[in-house]
């Protein structure tokens, strides 16, 4: 048994996609999928503790040792999570001594934990990888997307020899294949990309700028309908909600996060909308992730833009409104 976290996302290929909460993603495979225990995200801003009660079951991790109790130690293999929140929680980072309780609960009850560095990792975060803030070591880490700058399609495991022996005294191999994976040119754009990040310090940049980015987004807290603003490094996520003094979210109907989308295409700035975290349906909220080469000018200019789209869009709401 795999226990994992909701709102959470991992993936489309079918054991990642069970390991998802995204239930507009899940339901047309929903008979292929496997069966995965959740237990709640460290969610501040849609926790009712905000995340400052160390005895909260899903701030705390306590979580996670009821579930494993429940289920029995011996019946689960892997408990997995993304070190911050990627698309479905929107760069949401929890409580300091999170992942150190995870460490601890894992290490006790014999259970892999798995960090998924795919969106975050690779310096997004301002380290290289979004696990070593919290001074914890996962048993395994996935990584992709960034060690390739994007210039070829590259994921990876890292994982230690005490695992990986298992599987050499076991069946010898690791039983997975496809048409490219291993493939020399991906793996040579890997290894240029991560030479580069090295040779000009790029995650270093990274962390400096990523501290201008979220110091100029947190602004955007004051505009109507922004719920919460929060990441780290070159990645912030912007939740919109209908009503700010209850956290209420917009009715899907509203597709808000679309709409507003596409009011920041016309502005030339591209976010990435997500939906559904608040209570798996409803919930919208854009991501910004700028490049590492991006500077302080232009990031007030991303910052201008999201206002200037904002407003476009809130005018809009308050006109059909004004219309019904």
């Amino acid at each position: 048994m795999i226990i994992a976290l909701a709102p959470a996302y991992h993936g489309n290929t079918l054991l990642a996609l069970s390991a998802s909460a995204r239930e507009h993603y899940r339901m047309f495979f929903r008979e292929w999928l496997v069966d995965v225990q959740r237990i709640p995200a460290p969610y501040p801003y849609r926790c009712p503790c905000k995340g400052r009660d160390a005895g909260c079951p899903a701030c705390s991790g306590a979580a996670l040792e009821h579930a494993i109790a429940r289920i029995g130690p011996d019946q689960v293999a892997a408990f997995i999570a993304e070190p911050v929140g990627g698309s479905s929680t929107g760069a949401s980072t929890p409580r300091p001594d999170y992942f150190a309780r995870i460490r601890e609960i894992c290490d006790r009850h014999q259970v892999l934990f798995v960090a998924d560095e795919i969106l975050v990792g690779a310096g997004r975060t301002g380290t290289w990888w979004a696990i070593e803030p919290y001074d914890v070591v996962p048993d395994i880490l996935v990584m992709g997307k960034g060690i390739s700058g994007g210039y070829a399609a590259l994921s990876a495991v890292a994982a230690p020899e005490r695992i990986i022996d298992g599987i050499v005294d076991g069946s010898g191999s690791f039983m997975h294949a496809q048409t490219f994976s291993h493939h020399p040119v991906a793996c040579a754009a890997g290894l240029a990309a991560v030479r580069h990040l090295k040779a000009h310090k790029l995650v270093e940049r990274c962390a400096e700028l990523g501290r201008v980015l979220q110091r100029r987004v947190g602004a955007l807290a004051a505009l109507p309908h922004v719920g919460d603003v929060r990441g780290r490094g070159l990645l912030a996520g912007i939740e919109f909600v209908e009503d700010k003094a209850t956290c209420a979210p917009f009715p899907r109907a509203a597709r808000f996060a679309e709409t507003f989308t596409e009011a920041a295409q016309a502005e030339g700035l591209v976010v990435w909308p997500n939906v559904g975290h608040a209570d798996g349906t409803n919930g919208d909220l854009v991501m910004i992730a700028p490049p590492f080469i991006i500077t302080e000018s232009e990031i007030d200019e991303i910052v201008a833009r999201f206002g200037v789209a904002l407003q476009t869009v809130v005018k809009g709401v308050g006109q059909r409104v004004t219309d019904n």
